[in-house]
């Protein structure tokens, strides 16, 4: 309809640190929603949810999985 806005979303993410975005940027934007890393439980649940969606068999034991779990804490 001729004379409505249709709202606009933007999705901006970082791996780290969204702090070191540019200032400008972020200036831009009314609303920041920082979401935290998942610990370490949510990591594992994400992970063994992710690997019985995955159409290929895998031969990860639990131990295998809980090094993986560890080792994205870094």
């Amino acid at each position: 309809i001729l004379g409505i806005k249709e709202p606009t979303v933007y999705i901006i993410t970082t791996s780290q640190k969204p702090w070191n975005l540019d200032s400008h940027v972020r200036r831009k934007f009314e609303k920041r929603i920082h979401i935290k890393l998942p610990n370490e439980s949510d990591r594992k649940e994400l992970l063994q949810k992710q690997l019985n969606l995955c159409s290929i068999p895998h031969s990860l034991t639990l131990e295998d999985q809980d090094y993986i779990v560890q080792q994205t804490e870094k």
